[in-house]
């Protein structure tokens, strides 16, 4: 089961900070409650992409849909150009 402290550990703290555009104590404080904002999705879900890193839609705090009946769902999005770059 991939938790936010998995997820951090395996894409980086200093590359999830600098991708985010936030500091070290907010990813540190987000691994700490256990979940991220719903706004870290796209990021953290762009990077695992390119690091080959799982990044379950359950870890997010969304605020009009319970995170836990999100469990077992998968997502399927179709991004061009992130991988590769094109």
């Amino acid at each position: 089961m991939s938790t936010a402290k998995c997820i951090v550990d395996d894409l980086g703290a200093g590359a999830v900070a600098k991708r985010l555009g936030v500091g070290a104590s907010a990813v540190s404080n987000n691994v700490v409650l256990g979940s991220f904002p719903a706004s870290w999705f796209v990021p953290l879900f762009l990077m695992g992409l390119e690091k080959g890193v799982s990044v379950p839609v359950s870890l997010f705090r969304w605020r009009s849909v319970d995170a836990h009946s999100l469990q077992g769902c998968e997502v399927e999005f179709h991004v061009s150009g992130v991988v590769d770059g094109t």
